[in-house]
């Protein structure tokens, strides 16, 4: 799976919503190809991308997308993108570890939309205590062009 699905205007939940794979992909770069790709194909009911790059991350990737139109027939279209290349801020985070802040943090970075540079990260504990082992917390995200994404997680048994 491609983890958390946004569309490019980081709005949790929209856009592709056909069936699909990405491989060696951050979840916010396979939801931006995903929509590309289907936006080239609007009859699209499966899309399998796949990182064919050393490594894809926010910065940017290449690789390959496998169409699988309405007619069963596939189309293998190569994808790039440049995305976010300048570090991700450290997050400011309330009531937890640092590890278990700067993984909160990990964890959310992969599902946000490259194409979209982050200004900064916070995140609060919102069932205290945080730890290793369990907790919930409210993630805020500012992006430079000044639109923000809130999100909350939780996690029980391990961190996310």
């Amino acid at each position: 799976g491609c983890g958390l699905l946004m569309a490019p205007d980081g709005v949790p939940g929209a856009g592709f919503n056909g069936g699909g794979s990405c491989s060696d992909l951050p979840g916010g770069a396979c939801q931006e190809q995903m929509d590309a790709a289907a936006a080239r194909h609007p009859d699209a009911t499966q899309l399998d991308l796949a990182c064919k790059a050393p490594v894809c991350n926010r910065a940017g990737g290449a690789g390959t997308v496998v169409v699988t139109l309405r007619s069963g027939a596939q189309v293998t279209e190569a994808f790039a993108y440049t995305g976010d290349a300048g570090p991700i801020p450290l997050p400011a985070c309330t009531g937890m570890p640092a590890d278990v802040c700067r993984r909160v943090s990990a964890s959310t970075v992969d599902g946000l939309p490259p194409s979209k540079r982050i200004r900064s990260i916070t995140i609060a504990c919102t069932t205290v205590p945080c730890t290793r082992d369990r907790g919930e917390t409210q993630v805020d995200v500012q992006f430079t062009d000044g639109t923000e994404f809130t999100t909350n997680s939780g996690w029980e048994g391990g961190l996310p």
